[in-house]
């Protein structure tokens, strides 16, 4: 997002990140400019954590912020006086460093976001960067995209909203890249593509604005809460899909 805007301000113009928060609370901060990670903020919150590797064990150990290991990713739990406990706030962090004894924190993306069609467990952050690379290499920008997972049909469907108009030919070349870009970021993507038991990710082209009409679409339908809507880049839910394809056929 803040590629789309930073354009519109002088280049002397400092940009930071506001740090780990959501609607119920601002749990990390950023202490430079250059940060893209957090400092846990300790004084508010009661921390806990489980490994991402643990989370399907039936009894997973749960960890204090003091026992936070570098490199490792872990599922985060909130306690506050405002009445949360053990929330589960549904977000994969990393630790990236610590400061004297307490993790910088970098998130990664939401837990749901991971579908698994044929044993491949594509992750939303390696469809994130692969349309980034892909729009890189390929110099067409986007503006808004989703990636769907159709179990049924054994294909993903990428439906996509370019910034600019994109002829057929570049249309094909785009989604050829992006689909080379997601085999490298995923081995066991790029295995169950070679063997073509997952067809080559099918193309829906989303008309201008297409953000704001999905946003009002899944709030109309109540699947979402507009003080909660939170981007949405990998989903199976068939819901998902029909909001979609009701924005496609209303254009």
């Amino acid at each position: 997002m803040v590629d789309k805007v930073k354009y519109h301000f002088p280049e002397s113009t400092i940009i930071r990140s506001f740090g780990y928060q959501a609607s119920e609370g601002r749990f990390g901060i950023s202490l430079e400019n250059h940060w893209n990670y957090s400092l846990l903020e300790l004084t508010n919150y009661f921390f806990e954590f489980i490994s991402v590797d643990n989370i399907e064990d039936e009894n997973p150990p749960v960890l204090m912020y003091h026992q936070l290991e570098l490199g490792k990713r872990y599922f985060i739990y909130v306690t506050n006086m405002s009445g949360l406990y053990r929330y589960d706030m549904n977000d994969i962090l990393e630790v990236v460093g610590f400061y004297k004894k307490t993790p910088l924190l970098k998130f990664i993306q939401k837990g749901a976001g991971v579908v698994n069609i044929i044993g491949e467990k594509l992750s939303e952050e390696q469809v994130i960067e692969a349309t980034r690379e892909t729009s890189l290499y390929t110099g067409i920008e986007v503006n808004n995209y989703m990636m769907f997972g159709n179990c049924k049909e054994f294909r993903y469907e990428y439906f996509v909203e370019f910034k600019d108009k994109v002829d057929e030919e570049k249309k094909k070349i785009f989604i050829n890249c992006l689909d080379d870009k997601l085999k490298q970021l995923n081995i066991e993507y790029l295995a169950k593509r070679n063997t073509n038991r997952l067809k080559i990710p099918f193309f829906f082209e989303l008309p201008s604005n297409s953000y704001q009409k999905i946003k009002e679409e899944l709030l109309s339908r109540k699947l979402a809460k507009d003080g909660q809507f939170k981007d949405l880049y990998l989903s199976s839910k068939e819901t998902t899909k029909e909001v979609l394809e009701t924005i496609l056929e209303r254009n």
